[in-house]
């Protein structure tokens, strides 16, 4: 998982120098997201997954809708692809009520597609936990 910008950046640009007609699917934190990498990302064909986790303050899962919505946001505003990756019950806390706040708020935001990877069949291929 990418998890800082200037890597992301890199990457896109190398993407477009390389292999601009390839589709290629980044794997990043939301962190990464901003104006500036999705100007660069709309000139090669992507799709941005992003892994819709809790943080953990203490012994409560707190979710950031409002940061993520702003993510979303500007992707849908720079008509990309990406998708969110949902996990239940990854972290100790998480409640199938609290999975099913975060995949009904991920539906609202309009994304490509939304996966679940403790359901693939090869685990841990983009680094996630197995």
């Amino acid at each position: 998982m990418i998890k800082n910008k200037e890597e992301l950046l890199a990457q896109i640009k190398s993407e477009k120098r390389q292999n601009k007609n390839l589709f290629t699917s980044f794997f990043v934190d939301a962190s990464c997201i901003d104006n500036a990498v999705c100007r660069e990302a709309q000139n090669i064909f992507c799709s941005f997954d992003i892994p819709l986790n809790p943080s953990k303050k203490g012994d409560k899962l707190l979710f950031d809708k409002k940061s993520f919505a702003s993510k979303a946001n500007l992707l849908n505003n720079a008509g990309l692809i990406f998708g969110f990756c949902l996990y239940y019950a990854k972290d100790e806390g998480d409640t199938f009520k609290f999975f099913s706040d975060r995949f009904d708020f991920a539906l609202n935001q309009y994304p490509n597609h939304v996966e679940f990877p403790q359901f693939d069949l090869n685990p841990g291929e983009r680094g996630e936990p197995k």
